[in-house]
């Protein structure tokens, strides 16, 4: 079951950024803020309620699928769940006036949305400290993971009992009045300041955790690293030319455009990581990739006979009998079961000779080798084709063969090659 769980939450986040994205379009005129252009709002729903979750939840679940403890893949689904939260939507829908009054449900929803955004943001930077291997550099880099989760502790229970909520923007903001608050807000300012100030401790460090990955690793897990730090850069100048667009009243408050610059750089990481996963073979992407062709051809395939044997086989029996009968579905079923290993062979076999050609080459020069070991009795020719093997297979720079030496009949003799 945990095998299966992430593919399960991706399924689910899919079906809930679709729906939600549905949602959007069909209100879309309601959903818009004044001023903002019909095409613009269409690009930011698709990308904030169904692209950018949706491709975080399919390539979170690629990488538990090989490596289940890696948490670079349980962060992308967090961040994809937090995606999904429809929080708009529920607004809209159950608290529809421009003020409406307190009550608890609106609490919990306002509640969550206070926090759940900084999860979001700090989820991005756990990403970079974690990545590629699901760990920070060393030991010493855990604290940032710890600051993360204290920062965001902290903010969902200050949040609780703020005095006064505010929410939204421009002319759809909202001040709710909190019934069990007690902070004021000169406190929260302080608090505000203080949790902006984490974030950027977090963010620092993650950066500067992936140059030290950079300048320690190997030359494929630089060239991984490059592809996300270049992603986290254009993320990072994407929320500061937002800021800066707000800070000169350059953008509207209310308008949506200005979120689509930091919108391309959150889509640009799981660019990056799906570019690091599938050119550098990351977390052996090959072998996923592999199984999902075959196993998807097989279950396609079998489906369609599986219906189609039985439709021809009801319809034959119809005609013979004059009613319906079990026994088409009985003789399918049988039938199926049969077919499925030399199906799932021929599809695997056509599949290594399409895409895997390499790896189908040398599988063939192994299965030959052994037949080679099971017939052949001289030892310089064995060692001949153990090297002819291992050179087509592996296709190494270098390439000799040492044989120990074995006393036979109280001599020495040296078997070389």
């Amino acid at each position: 079951m945990r095998r299966y769980l992430p593919w399960l939450v991706a399924g689910v986040i899919l079906v809930a950024g679709f729906v939600l994205l549905i949602y959007q379009l069909i209100f879309l005129p309601l959903n818009l803020n004044p001023g903002d252009n019909l095409l613009v709002g269409v690009i930011a729903f698709v990308l904030y309620s169904f692209l950018i979750p949706g491709t975080f939840a399919v390539l979170g679940a690629l990488v538990l699928t090989r490596q289940p403890a890696n948490r670079v893949g349980w962060l992308m689904l967090v961040f994809a769940v937090i995606g999904v939260i429809p929080l708009d939507v529920i607004r809209t829908v159950f608290y529809p006036a421009p003020q409406p009054h307190w009550s608890l449900g609106l609490w919990v929803l306002l509640w969550i949305g206070n926090w759940s955004w900084l999860l979001g943001f700090l989820t991005i930077f756990l990403i970079l400290l974690n990545f590629p291997d699901g760990r920070p550099p060393s030991p010493r880099w855990n604290w940032l993971g710890t600051l993360a989760i204290v920062l965001v502790l902290f903010w969902a229970a200050t949040t609780m009992f703020w005095q006064e909520i505010v929410t939204g923007s421009g002319e759809n903001i909202w001040i709710v009045v909190n019934q069990i608050g007690f902070i004021p807000g000169i406190v929260t300012n302080v608090f505000a300041v203080l949790i902006y100030l984490g974030m950027l401790v977090v963010a620092a460090g993650s950066i500067a955790s992936l140059i030290v990955r950079i300048r320690r690793g190997d030359p494929i897990e630089r060239q991984q690293i490059k592809w996300l730090l270049f992603a986290n850069a254009m993320f990072i100048v994407g929320i500061g030319v937002l800021i800066l667009l707000y800070a000169t009243s350059l953008g509207d408050p209310g308008a949506t455009w200005p979120i689509l610059i930091p919108m391309v750089g959150v889509m640009a990481i799981p660019v990056a990581i799906t570019i690091a996963i599938l050119r550098y073979n990351l977390y052996d992407i090959d072998i996923i990739i592999r199984r999902t062709l075959v196993y998807g051809s097989l279950t396609a395939i079998l489906v369609a006979l599986y219906f189609g044997i039985v439709v021809v086989l009801q319809n034959l029996l119809s005609g013979i009998t004059g009613q319906q009968s079990t026994i088409a579905i009985v003789i399918s079923t049988l039938i199926i079961a049969a077919l499925f290993n030399p199906l799932r062979r021929r599809i695997q076999d056509l599949i290594d000779r399409r895409f895997y050609r390499r790896k189908y080459d040398a599988e063939e020069a192994l299965a030959d080798f052994s037949l080679t070991v099971r017939e052949e009795v001289d030892l310089e020719s064995l060692s001949l084709a153990l090297l002819g093997v291992v050179d087509e297979t592996m296709q190494p720079g270098h390439l000799s063969l040492w044989l120990k030496e074995v006393p036979i009949a109280g001599t020495k003799h040296r078997l070389s090659g």
